[in-house]
């Protein structure tokens, strides 16, 4: 393990369990300073480096840099927090179950509103996939602006993702960006886990200033497993540092954490972030980490994303094929992986499709082939 990567994990036991100053002064002096602020900004842990760097009482010019961006994040988080609460208001009043997801919700309920965490966009997810158009034509009337090149029930039908992004001017500064969800997954996943899931015992509590509808306990477990651990694998640290501070802080039984796991089929998705989990005071080298855990200790050192070559994105795929249960056939998962990549869809025009609808697989090799070429050309997007 490198000492900027090293410097990293200590720096989440300096701040949140008051542990490991005095390794972490020492593997920060002998760290490079660029690469570890790469890396930083790569695992968007910026904030909590700050932090503990402050705590470790270190007036570099790096503490200096951060401390300008921890000030920015607290800013912005404090608008998208303003923000969150107007659009859920706007959203219920209009009769749509509107709940904040991931983002900002994570800051208020996991970090206790402490600004330590890096969130640019607005998450919010509604109830009923069959009220999306309604309220996305309310978005865009009070002011928002949709990214896609279609809308109303075509974009409800075409976008794999369930989501879509908006932005607004209404704040001075650069604009505000809201990824507005009506389902959980992209389509090729196996995990059984939808938008009931989150409304599921939601009760009114405190939220940037107001009181409102938020999700409980379990259905915040559930939106952390599945977005960092599921889907994301847990490649990057700030979504380790999410899931380890819930651990921490939650007085839910590890048997119930097992079970809501279970339930949604992330059993080992569980059980890899919480080993991880328990590597944030490392004291060991790559040697001893369990061989499964290897290739995405590969991902934290490398930090670069999976998106900008096809050989990344197949080392996450072998790493997401790996944390599946048991049970779960990887040919099919792949096969149902290809298929989604190889829709015909008009909301992503960069990618070449010249078979259209008539074959999925074969437009998922021309895609793959895009990403290898441009990748060879250059960084790639």
């Amino acid at each position: 393990m490198t000492r900027e990567l090293h410097t990293l994990l200590l720096s989440y036991s300096v701040v949140f369990l008051d542990r490991e100053l005095t390794a972490f002064r020492q593997m920060y002096a002998a760290s490079d300073p660029k690469r570890l602020l790469r890396l930083a900004t790569y695992h968007a842990v910026r904030p909590v480096l700050y932090q503990a760097l402050k705590k470790a009482g270190m007036d570099a010019p790096l503490t200096r840099r951060l401390q300008l961006f921890a000030l920015q994040v607290a800013l912005r988080d404090t608008l998208n927090g303003k923000e969150t609460v107007r659009l859920l208001k706007l959203l219920n009043e209009a009769g749509i179950e509107a709940l904040p997801y991931k983002g900002y919700l994570f800051t208020e309920k996991i970090y206790r509103g402490q600004h330590f965490r890096e969130s640019g966009d607005i998450d919010i997810v509604i109830r009923h996939k069959q009220e999306a158009a309604k309220a996305i034509a309310l978005l865009v009337a009070d002011g928002y602006e949709l990214h896609s090149p279609v809308d109303g029930d075509e974009l409800i039908s075409h976008a794999p993702g369930q989501e879509v992004s908006l932005t607004t001017k209404r704040y001075a500064g650069p604009p505000l960006h809201l990824d507005f969800h009506w389902g959980v997954n992209e389509r090729y996943h196996i995990y059984p886990i939808t938008t009931d899931d989150f409304f599921k015992g939601a009760t009114v509590q405190h939220f940037a200033g107001e009181e409102l509808l938020l999700p409980a306990e379990e259905a915040l477990f559930k939106m952390l497993l599945n977005h960092h651990g599921g889907r994301g694998c847990w490649l990057k640290l700030k979504e380790l540092f999410d899931f380890a501070l819930f651990l921490s802080r939650s007085e839910e039984t590890g048997e119930s954490l097992s079970e809501w796991a279970s339930a949604v089929k992330m059993d080992k998705v569980f059980r890899t972030g919480k080993y991880l989990s328990g590597r944030l005071t490392p004291s060991t080298g790559l040697q001893r980490w369990k061989k499964e855990e290897r290739a995405i200790l590969q991902f934290w050192e490398k930090g670069e994303s999976y998106d900008k070559d096809l050989w990344l994105k197949m080392k996450k795929m072998r790493v997401y094929l790996e944390l599946q249960n048991p049970e779960v056939s990887k040919l099919q998962l792949l096969k149902r992986y290809a298929f989604y990549h190889g829709t015909d869809t008009p909301l992503y025009e960069k990618y070449y499709r010249p078979f259209g609808g008539r074959s999925n697989a074969l437009n998922f090799v021309v895609k793959m082939g895009t990403i290898f070429y441009k990748g060879v050309r250059g960084p790639y997007k």
